[in-house]
């Protein structure tokens, strides 16, 4: 049996509720654990998707050869309720009303115990990877939750502290050569004067569920408030019109959009089943840093939902998706 002591940062106000209460939620750090790896782990189909998961994470399933986790989580040092707990708008470009949260600068400590030694190192690198690319809590998406972890140590090492201080697109890298379950494949790289973007081989029997297909990672300068706002702005511009000037505005083919594509519209149709943006960001940094992270999913899943079948609709609803990501780039390159 191996355990780590990791310290977990807060870097964006976190809506995290455990009882009706703020609470930092080990069950949430775990889930997006798994989400993770289903993002960013290659899987010959679905079915060994959900063998390998259960091998990693457990399972509920009564028939399964797999009950328990390999890996447990406990809390040393949980949220202060006196210091540690804020109160923020979750929709901050209308003021929307506040609510509690943890507040950034927030430090967690936990353990995190394996019972089969050669895997915490799998464990540890997933959660750096998870912090790297999501985050945690009510409107997460949108840069909320945020995180990152500012120590690992293991047996009284601290061995993970040279990793942790590089980019993030170098702290991939570097884990896909170390990690021996298979990682997506990298297929493209683009850096550009203020941003690098990386591009994950698609599978070829086209899998239906949301692995990552595209990350952008950019420096940035601003603070993270005035980020997500503007975050909180645009989403609220791609669905609405402002000043006479509609988001989708010379788009081809705009009057096939379905706007649901980005996630849920008020007043969409009870029919249509709710969806969760493909489009997400976050933040992270390290001790030089800070850094914008959008990730693209795959969202050909939800084209089938919608019925947006076409190549026509295809096309039309692509292009709307992508001006919204190339207006998140715009914000977090400070334009």
């Amino acid at each position: 049996m191996e355990k780590a002591e990791i310290e977990l940062e807060v870097l964006t106000p976190m809506f995290s509720y455990g009882n009706e209460e703020v609470e930092f939620r080990l069950t949430e750090l775990k889930s997006l654990m798994r989400s993770t790896f289903r993002e960013l782990y290659y899987f010959k189909d679905l079915k060994n998707m959900k063998d390998t998961e259960k091998w990693c994470f457990g399972s509920t399933d009564e028939k399964s050869p797999v009950r328990r986790s390999p890996v447990s989580f406990v809390i040393k040092k949980n949220i202060n309720p006196d210091k540690d707990i804020d109160i923020k708008s979750p929709l901050p470009h209308k003021n929307f009303k506040p609510i509690k949260c943890i507040k950034n600068s927030t430090k967690i400590c936990f353990y995190m115990i394996c019972k089969d030694d050669f895997r915490l190192d799998f464990y540890v690198n997933l959660l750096i990877q998870s912090s790297i690319i999501g985050s945690m809590g009510r409107y997460s998406r949108k840069g909320f939750g945020s995180f990152k972890i500012n120590k690992i140590q293991i047996d009284g090492d601290y061995k993970y502290d040279d990793l942790l201080s590089k980019s993030p697109i170098c702290i991939l890298k570097e884990l896909s050569h170390n990690n021996p379950e298979k990682l997506r494949r990298i297929e493209h790289e683009d850096v550009g004067e203020k941003t690098v973007s990386i591009e994950f081989c698609e599978y070829k029997d086209k899998l239906d569920y949301p692995y990552i297909k595209k990350l952008r990672v950019l420096k940035i300068k601003n603070e993270y408030g005035e980020l997500i706002k503007a975050v909180s702005q645009l989403t609220h511009d791609r669905l609405y019109s402002k000043n006479n000037k509609d988001f989708i505005d010379g788009i081809e083919n705009r009057e096939i959009i379905n706007r649901n594509v980005l996630g849920n519209c008020r007043g969409q149709r009870k029919e249509i089943k709710r969806f969760a943006s493909p489009i997400c960001v976050s933040f992270w940094e390290n001790k030089y840093n800070k850094y914008m992270i959008i990730k693209e999913l795959n969202y050909n899943y939800i084209f089938n939902e919608l019925n947006i079948n076409t190549q026509k609709d295809k096309e039309a609803n692509k292009a709307y998706v992508d001006k919204y990501v190339r207006e998140l780039i715009k914000i977090g390159e400070g334009k």
